[in-house]
């Protein structure tokens, strides 16, 4: 996933198009242990408060179905 993330912000890194809101990449490691690099950054980053949505490429290796997309009851918007 990490080649996805790369090769999607240097898109977004050369496009001359301007962005309303700012785009945060956070590559982590380790994520196997419960998501603590991932869990860490949303309770205690000062960046997380102003974060309104979350891509998160690692869908492999769940253990049973892979959901591909998924966005929560208040989030419709996201899907669409």
């Amino acid at each position: 996933m990490v080649v996805i993330l790369l090769e999607t912000l240097r898109v977004l890194a050369t496009t001359r198009q301007t962005f309303k809101h700012p785009i945060v990449f956070l590559f982590n490691g380790a994520e196997e242990n419960p998501l603590q690099a991932s869990h860490g950054f949303v309770t205690q980053h000062e960046w997380a408060k102003n974060c309104k949505a979350v891509i998160n490429l690692d869908s492999a290796g769940s253990g049973g179905r892979e959901i591909l997309f998924q966005a929560g009851p208040n989030h419709p918007w996201l899907m669409k």
